[in-house]
């Protein structure tokens, strides 16, 4: 995925759906993120890390 992506972007993935006798078609793909319910300490010090470098 292209650095960027945002959660129910669509994508069209050209040539990579179901091949037929005739043709190839288009497979499409909407982005979908699932966020974990729980974090470790070690996880939790990283994400708190990283928001400080956006606060830069």
């Amino acid at each position: 995925m292209p650095a960027g992506t945002q959660p129910g972007q669509k994508f069209r993935l050209k040539g990579k759906g179901i091949v037929t006798s005739k043709a190839t078609g288009d497979e499409y793909v909407t982005i979908k993120v699932t966020l974990p319910k729980t974090l470790t300490d070690e996880q939790k010090d990283l994400i708190v890390k990283f928001q400080e470098t956006l606060k830069a």
